[in-house]
């Protein structure tokens, strides 16, 4: 992102777009995906910058940074929200581990839920509140539910 500000992307993909998977950089609308792959790139999302977006249901694999921030050290620092709140969650990250044996809003009640009952700190300014136990994928649509 460059100096982007208020835009949601959820269920991103990205491949072969080297030499990082993602560059968020000028206002861009939602990018919306069937495979929210961020894989094996030198920076799977690449910020400049850019804050007040939201970033959730993508899977970062396998990245040799997952998240990289142009601006760290600069006055100003990119502020983004990496997850969709409690139950919908957050982003899936392969260098994350963690245990779910908790579930709820404040991951305070007994019984996990597919979320690591800690969030996963990307930097002093931004975290992904509901890290993902498992890669993100759709959830069938329920036809009983129509």
């Amino acid at each position: 992102m460059n100096h982007a500000e208020r835009n949601v992307f959820a269920e991103v993909s990205a491949f072969r777009t080297p030499p990082m998977s993602r560059f968020l950089g000028r206002p861009l609308p939602a990018i919306i995906g069937r495979a929210p792959n961020l894989v094996k790139r030198a920076r799977g999302v690449y910020i400049v910058l850019s804050s007040y977006n939201k970033l959730y249901h993508n899977n970062l694999i396998n990245n040799t940074q997952q998240v990289f921030s142009w601006d760290q050290g600069l006055p100003y620092q990119s502020v983004n929200t990496w997850d969709d709140g409690y139950p919908s969650g957050g982003n899936y990250w392969s260098d994350y581990t963690d245990v779910d044996e908790k579930s709820g809003p404040y991951q305070d009640q007994p019984g996990s839920d597919g979320i690591w009952d800690h969030p996963y700190v990307i930097d002093v300014d931004n975290t992904d509140n509901y890290p993902l136990v498992e890669p993100w994928s759709p959830k069938p649509t329920d036809a009983r539910a129509h």
